[in-house]
């Protein structure tokens, strides 16, 4: 079962500004190309605009185990049941 949630950030201020900035350049990314919304699968990509988190298990795999989406409204994480709850004790 997928469920998608509303993506809700706790960082130190340092990354919270370098989280901020990268949000910003997607948001540009959305403008320029006039895009609805931006999936990010690759776990390289999740790390990036999440300032570190970690989307997979196996770390042989290219796509992680969640996806993030993120639209001119907001951001969601996109996984399984199972993952939301890994992610949420690992917290980076």
């Amino acid at each position: 079962m997928l469920c998608a949630r509303q993506v809700v950030v706790i960082f130190g201020v340092e990354r919270m500004r370098e989280f901020g900035e990268k949000q910003k350049r997607i948001q540009t990314l959305l403008e320029n190309h006039k895009l609805d919304a931006l999936l990010l699968r690759r776990v390289s990509n999740f790390a990036w605009a999440t300032c570190g988190a970690a989307s997979y298990v196996n770390t042989a795999v290219s796509n992680g185990t969640s996806q993030l989406l993120i639209t001119k409204a907001g951001r969601f994480l996109i996984t399984d049941n199972i993952e939301v709850m890994r992610l949420i004790r690992k917290k980076n």
